[in-house]
């Protein structure tokens, strides 16, 4: 039975590197680097509000290297940065050059995306989103459990 697991946690991992192939696959074909691209696809088809900490934090993208690409976004007028108060931290906001700029990059990716999730069944991401959710608590629980034992 734990031979069976592991071996299907192997196919599980391979899947994810493949499907971390086909994702640069098609981000070659924006002419922008990996990096760049997860900061506009932040920007442009994740709801909300995002620093540069917030962004380095969700693709564990380096904060010197997200900084340099805003600052890039910011030096081409396609970006700017603002916050309430000089305490508060600065998000990022697309300038309306910046919004159609990085739909043309983000927006076919992103459609297909939602074209190929639409296809599938409702009750495999449900599962399939379960099964990574308990994965995920357990493995941060060992990592924690671990740590305290002087283990890693």
């Amino acid at each position: 039975m734990i031979m069976d697991v592991a071996v299907e946690f192997e196919i599980i991992i391979h899947q994810f590197k493949k499907l971390t192939d086909a994702y640069r696959e098609a981000i070659k074909e924006t002419g922008i680097s990996e990096s760049e691209f997860w900061v506009w696809y932040t920007l442009i088809a994740v709801d909300g509000e995002y620093t540069k900490r917030d962004i380095s934090s969700i693709w564990s993208i380096s904060r010197q290297r997200v900084d340099a690409i805003v600052k890039r976004m910011v030096d081409t007028d396609c970006a700017f940065l603002a916050s309430e108060s000089p305490a508060d931290p600065e998000y990022i906001h697309l300038t309306d050059l910046g919004r159609e700029y990085g739909e043309r990059i983000v927006k076919p990716i992103y459609d297909i995306e939602k074209k190929v999730i639409a296809s599938l069944p409702l009750k495999d991401c449900m599962a399939c989103n379960a099964v990574m959710c308990r994965y995920i608590h357990a493995f941060s629980e060992e990592i924690y459990d671990a740590r305290e034992k002087g283990q890693i």
